[in-house]
């Protein structure tokens, strides 16, 4: 046993580099693949089993020495690892960084779209039977970040609250500003009786700047970064206590990134504006019922981030536009209560259902 020790390490190593390989097929849900996914569970396992030898031949040597301890030590370690690598590779839970693994197994698992791209039911057969037709536009506040159950967001609790006939269209897309917001609006293939629009805080930024966003991982060089894109385990491990501080960094020291600091500048927040009237003009035009929701950021800063949102009320107020002040209608919420948790600051359903109410109340009156 103690001849084959080496080769049984190489062995070991090379499964591990070669589940790590595969993991650029399952990495992402758009090209996912469960049968790459199977495979790197069964190598993983194999080597456990590899492993699993060479501590039992590690110990079989009786007194070895520094060396011999120190393999064994590290051969645990190694067990423990690959335990915790296999199991995390199911692990499904959303992220702020929609990019990390346990986010893109979540939005595998509950994310379904229709033939639009949306998060919503099939076109087909909808938006021609007289109905009132109720819009919910925005990004992924709206198409429901976080929460498993479509029925348990603002645009389904709508439709099923109502008391009258109404179809509710749910136009949410993820990292969509409000030009985004309007290109999705006025493409659409059937109009809208009641836009309800949702406004977020970084709306404020262009569209394409999240694709820009440096991800945190990359500031560790090549192959720490390498690493911590092909481990499950290490990217939970990291996006879960490492990424926070350092996506907050970037945010509190870059200007193309930091919503706040947009809307203290007068040129940037004037231009959010014009981009605004392009989707209060639209219903003017049309004769749609406008109603905004106005979101601070939800964790522990909201009352704080609440404050930017002021220039924004008093133009829809000069606009004449009906707006629903978040704030006012979630304060009353831990900061538990109002995200999904503790690694995604997307409303929780608990922030849904009080919405909703308050949206249906505008709508129909309250009961």
């Amino acid at each position: 046993m103690p001849r084959k020790l080496p080769f049984l390490c190489l062995g070991s190593i090379l499964l591990l580099f070669l589940s790590f390989l595969l993991t650029d097929f399952i990495r992402f849900a758009h090209n996912f693949s469960i049968w790459v996914f199977w495979l790197r569970v069964l190598l993983l396992v194999c080597d456990l089993v590899l492993v699993f030898f060479v501590l039992k031949g590690l110990l079989g040597i009786g007194k070895g020495g520094f060396l011999r301890d120190l393999g064994v030590y590290v051969g645990i370690i190694f067990l423990f690892f690959l335990v915790l690598e296999c199991g995390f590779m199911f692990v499904k839970q959303s992220s702020q960084n929609a990019n990390a693994m346990c986010a893109q197994n979540w939005m595998r698992t509950y994310y379904g779209y229709n033939e639009l791209g949306y998060r919503d039911l099939s076109m087909e057969g909808r938006g021609g039977d007289g109905k009132q037709k109720v819009f919910v536009l925005g990004d992924s506040f709206v198409a429901g970040h976080g929460i498993e159950r479509v029925e348990d967001r603002v645009s389904n609790l709508l439709a099923e609250a109502s008391p009258y006939p109404m179809e509710v269209f749910n136009l949410g897309e993820e990292g969509a500003n409000v030009v985004g917001a309007y290109e999705n609006l006025v493409s659409f293939p059937v109009k809208p009786d009641v836009l309800v629009w949702f406004h977020v805080d970084d709306d404020i930024l262009g569209n394409d700047v999240w694709r820009d966003f440096p991800l945190p991982s990359k500031e560790f060089g090549g192959a720490v970064h390498w690493f911590i894109e092909h481990s499950f385990f290490v990217n939970y491990v990291f996006e879960r206590f490492v990424a926070p501080s350092m996506l907050m960094h970037t945010m509190m020291t870059n200007v193309k990134f930091n919503s706040l600091l947009a809307y203290i500048q007068e040129e940037l927040v004037e231009e959010h504006f014009r981009h605004i009237d392009r989707i209060v003009d639209f219903c003017d035009v049309h004769g749609v019922q406008l109603i905004a929701v106005v979101f601070p950021s939800l964790g522990e800063s909201m009352a704080f981030t609440d404050v930017f949102n002021a220039p924004l009320m008093r133009y829809l107020e000069e606009r004449k536009v009906e707006a629903i002040h978040v704030y006012d209608c979630v304060r009353g919420l831990s900061a538990e209560d109002r995200v999904v948790n503790g690694m995604d600051s997307h409303p929780s359903e608990v922030v849904n259902r009080v919405l909703a109410k308050e949206v249906g109340s505008r709508l129909w009156g309250r009961h």
